[in-house]
């Protein structure tokens, strides 16, 4: 109905637009300006280690394109298989696992190709830092996540690869595309969404109080 769309306003992304440049990201993480770098981060981590272990054996697969790779497990991997990955670290000489960041953004943007979890936040994220990435929607009683990063995938805004194409081993050929082939990304869609969010609340109640 006219009356409730009127009422409706369009905030976009909520993530502030990344203002400062890969060399200044780099700088700010202790990264050489020199070395291919992939950047993994499943969100929270909580059920991830299949993803995980497909993620690592990809880019395994694909060593000869990148320097290092930064794994972020987040908080709520499962003890157990946080401690398998991290023991990687022994095997690999080309991988570095880290439990939390708290500036994601910072490190996605110091990334030559950024691998992540196709929730809204991480996507909104992606966008604002216009980083080369492979999102994955890892959610399987929804369909949120894959419905959103299909659209992504079909502007050409990210690459989506889904849950199942990651635990059948499709990731590999991706990971070899995404980094000889890498996205590049002009303009975002709207963003800052929560500064706008406060101005709409504000015009919408003055207007609200002069009617």
């Amino acid at each position: 109905p006219l009356e409730v769309s009127q009422r409706i306003q369009y905030t976009g992304y909520l993530t502030e637009e990344s203002s400062f440049s890969k060399k200044v990201a780099r700088k700010q993480i202790g990264i050489d300006e020199e070395q291919k770098i992939v950047v993994c981060s499943m969100g929270g981590g909580q059920g991830a280690f299949d993803i995980w272990k497909n993620i690592i054996e990809a880019l395994k697969n694909n060593i000869n394109l990148f320097d290092m790779a930064y794994l972020i497990l987040g908080p709520y991997l499962e003890p157990e298989d946080a401690k398998k990955i991290i023991e990687l670290q022994n095997t690999y000489a080309w991988l570095q696992v880290k439990t939390y960041v708290a500036d994601m953004p910072v490190w996605m943007t110091a990334s030559d190709l950024m691998i992540g979890a196709a929730g809204s936040n991480m996507l909104g994220e992606i966008l604002a830092c216009k980083c080369n990435s492979i999102v994955i929607p890892r959610q399987v009683r929804e369909v949120e996540q894959h419905i959103h990063s299909t659209i992504l995938s079909n502007m050409k805004l990210v690459r989506m690869c889904a849950l199942q194409d990651v635990l059948n081993g499709s990731l590999n050929k991706m990971v070899a595309t995404a980094l000889t082939e890498p996205l590049s990304i002009s303009k975002s869609p709207l963003m800052n969404g929560s500064s706008k969010y406060c101005t709409y609340l504000s015009d919408w109640y003055n207007r609200t109080v002069k009617e």
